[in-house]
Order: C-alpha cells, then sequence, then structure tokens
C-alpha cells in the first residue's frame, strides 16, 4: 500500500485523560493567572495535554512562568511539577535524554514527598520516553511502577494510568492474553465512571491486537467501536483518527470499497476540527490508498492537494513524505525525468527539515538549560539559608555555653574569695 503511515492514531501513548475544550483551556489560562501557586499547579496540569497540541510556544511560557513563581516563592513543588510537564514536552520533541533527565529531577521530590499519585504520572512518562526509544524492556518496567504507584494512591485514574501502555507492550511481546486481560480491566473501569475517550483507546488497542493475530475481522469489530465512543465524544480530531483506523483495516482485509469510504470519512471530520496538519495527512493517505490500488491519477491528484496544504502551513515533514511517494510513483510511470525532478525536491526538504528540527531542539535545550541554572541558584541560596541558620543556632548555642562558662568562674571565683576571706578572718582572730 505504498507509504501509507498505518500507525493507529487512536492507539497513542496514553498519559492523564483528560482532555480540555478550547473554552476550558481559557477558563483554566484566567485561572492560572489569577490563582495561587498551588492553584497554577492544578490548572496547568489540567489543560498542558491540550496546550502541547495546539501551541507549543504557549505550552513553554507556562512551564517557564510555574518555574519561576516556584524559585521566587521557594515552592519546590512547583519546580518538580515543571520539571514533569517539561519532560513531557522534551519526550515530544525527540530529546529523549533531556526528557528523562528532567522527569527523574521530579521523580526525586515526588519520591521524597510521597506523592503516589505524581509518581504514578512520572514513571507513566518515563515508560514512554523509553517506549519511544523502541526499549521495550525498560518501558514494562516504568509502566508496572506506575501501575503500583497508582494503586497505592487509592485512586482508580490512577491505578489504570499506564494500562493501555503496558497491554501495547504486551501486544508487541505477543503476550496476547495478559494484554487482554489488562484491556479488559481498563475497559471495565471506565465503562464505571463513563469515561468515553479512554473507552475509546482500549478498543482501539484491541483492534490492534487482532490485527497482530492476523484476525481482520475481530479487529475491525474492536475498531469499530473505538470509533463508536469516538463519536460520542464530539470530537472531531479523534472521530477522524478512528475513522483511518477503520480504514486501514479495511484495506488489509481487502475491503478497498469500504476503506476508501472510511478515508474519505476520516478527511471529512479533520475538515471540521480545522487541524491542517490531519488535513494534509488525510490526503495524503488517500494518495497511498489510491497507489495501492492502482489508481495514480487518483493518487496524483490527492498527493498534490496534500503537498499545497504542507506548504501552506509551513510542514515541511508533510511535503517531504509526499515528495518521496511522488518520486515512487513516477518512476512505477517509468517518467525519470519527472523523478528526479521530486527527489531533488525531496533532498532538499529533508535537509530544511533536519535544520528546523536543529532549531527546534536548540530552543527547547536553551530553556532546559536556563531552568537548571535557576534551580541550581535556588538550591544554592536554599542551602545557603539553611547554613546560616546552622551557624547562627551553633552561635547561639555557644553564647550560651560562654555565659555558663564565665558564671560558673565567676562563681567559682567567689566562692574562692569568700573561702580565702573566711580563712584571713579566723587566722587574725587566732593570733589575737
Amino acid at each position: 500500500m505504498g507509504g501509507l503511515k498505518y500507525l493507529f492514531l487512536l492507539c497513542i501513548l496514553v498519559g492523564w485523560s483528560h482532555d480540555a475544550s478550547s473554552q476550558e483551556v481559557e477558563e483554566h489560562i484566567e485561572h492560572y493567572h489569577s490563582g495561587s501557586i498551588d492553584q497554577k499547579i492544578e490548572r496547568l496540569f489540567l489543560m498542558h495535554n491540550e496546550l502541547n497540541t495546539v501551541d507549543e510556544d504557549t505550552l513553554y511560557y507556562f512551564i517557564q512562568d510555574l518555574h519561576a513563581a516556584g524559585t521566587k516563592n521557594n515552592r519546590e513543588e512547583a519546580l518538580a511539577f515543571s520539571n514533569y510537564i517539561f519532560g513531557h514536552v522534551l519526550n515530544d520533541e525527540g530529546l529523549y535524554k533531556e526528557g528523562f533527565a528532567k522527569l527523574i529531577t521530579a521523580k526525586k521530590f515526588f519520591t521524597y514527598t510521597k506523592n503516589d499519585t505524581m509518581l504514578a504520572e512520572v514513571y507513566n512518562a518515563l515508560g514512554n520516553n523509553a517506549y519511544l526509544q523502541s526499549e521495550r524492556v525498560k518501558a514494562e518496567e516504568y509502566y508496572l511502577k506506575s501501575h503500583k504507584y497508582g494503586k497505592r494512591s487509592g485512586k482508580n485514574d490512577f491505578r489504570s494510568l499506564s494500562s493501555a501502555n503496558l497491554a501495547r507492550i504486551y501486544i508487541a511481546q505477543e503476550k496476547y492474553d495478559e494484554a487482554q486481560q489488562l484491556l479488559n480491566d481498563y475497559i471495565d473501569y471506565n465503562k464505571s465512571v463513563s469515561n468515553l475517550r479512554n473507552l475509546g483507546t482500549a478498543y482501539g488497542v484491541l483492534g490492534q491486537l487482532y490485527l497482530n493475530k492476523e484476525e481482520p475481522q475481530k479487529a475491525i469489530e474492536f475498531l469499530q467501536k473505538s470509533m463508536e465512543f469516538n463519536l460520542s465524544t464530539g470530537q472531531p480530531k479523534l472521530i477522524g483518527n478512528g475513522y483511518t483506523n477503520l480504514a486501514i483495516a479495511a484495506y488489509f482485509q481487502g475491503d478497498f470499497s469500504k476503506a476508501q469510504d472510511y478515508f474519505e470519512l476520516s478527511l471529512s471530520y479533520r475538515k471540521k476540527s480545522g487541524d491542517q496538519f490531519y488535513i494534509a495527512e488525510s490526503y495524503y493517505n488517500l494518495g497511498d490508498f489510491f497507489f495501492g490500488i492502482n489508481e495514480l491519477d487518483s493518487a496524483m491528484v490527492a498527493y498534490k492537494k496534500s503537498i499545497a496544504i504542507a506548504k501552506e502551513n509551513e510542514n515541511l515533514e508533510g511535503q517531504r513524505d509526499v515528495l518521496w511517494q511522488m518520486s515512487i510513483l513516477y518512476d512505477s510511470l517509468a517518467n525519470y525525468r519527472k523523478q528526479a525532478e521530486y527527489l531533488k525536491k525531496y533532498v532538499a526538504t529533508d535537509q530544511a527539515l533536519r535544520q528546523e528540527k536543529v532549531s527546534g531542539e536548540l530552543a527547547a535545550l536553551r530553556l532546559s538549560f536556563q531552568q537548571e541554572l535557576k534551580q541550581q541558584n535556588y538550591l544554592s541560596e536554599l542551602r545557603e539559608h539553611e547554613l546560616q541558620q546552622r551557624v547562627e543556632k551553633s552561635a547561639t548555642i555557644w553564647d550560651y555555653w560562654l555565659w555558663i562558662v564565665l558564671v560558673g568562674i565567676i562563681a567559682v571565683a567567689l566562692i574562692v574569695y569568700r573561702g580565702a576571706t573566711k580563712k584571713v578572718k579566723k587566722e587574725g582572730r587566732q593570733e589575737l
């Protein structure tokens, strides 16, 4: 099927599942600015997922702001939470080493304060960090720790936090029974609390499980269930992703008519969401679909629409993917002049994308470095303050004992003086 991106978009690595609407985000931002540090932490926790998908620069602002507020007011929990959020961002940027360092720093504080809910969050994020680097064994370890701390917290939301991610690990290990049990428990809990989004995710992962077992019909049944829950959320982006998954499953089942319908439905919902990145990707997927069934004219039309949207929105990755597919398409037509033309464009775009990535990484690294400097300065000042208090306490104790010694010396001197006086008087009386 050409270069179709058949990763299941529902099966993204799962974090805490609260998704805020744009109106809720505005309310969170308003309360963040007017609230105490505790309220700032709470509001950023509730809105950071949405901010990261909508406007990364805005999320950077809130990370810096919370970090500065924590430093100014000597609130280490604000610094720890800022590091936790930043660890997520660095993971998304592909800066896994730096993301790991931030998450470990946050983990140390939450371990010290015995905050089991945040430890469940941090270990889940560490699992994602390892998973994204294909370190499946380490990811499994972190997800299991997340489960342990979530269970210890007594809050079911956090106990089940890593369940879908852990199930994905077991699917990759072909431990289908363990994955099925995890997902069944996850589904039962989310049904009890009516969490439609998590139910959509769970059934999507089940669909992936049965595709891996080469049971496409059963996979489609679960993907359709996933789609039902996504539809009930009313979120066009989720619905569009769900139809993409169904389209891919239908394609591998050989039902090309249904696959085309699903791809086109996905496109229509993504247009409703207004996310140009996903709209460009939908045209790209349609191009791959037509290429796969050898309808080359239709494939070319879809690819050109995809690249036009990607160019308009400065989406270099989207442009690069389409240029590569177009070069392959022209190669299949034996049009080597056009193939060479698109390969040149591909190389130039790939170089520009690498430079853009370096720029993005540099900005993230600079922010990380600035935070570390501020945090080190804060901790140094804290240590100096503690040392000064100890010195003052020691000085006070020394002064206290010094006075006792002086009083003792004076007392001894008085006793000796009185003793000597009495002795002189006694001797004087004896002489008389």
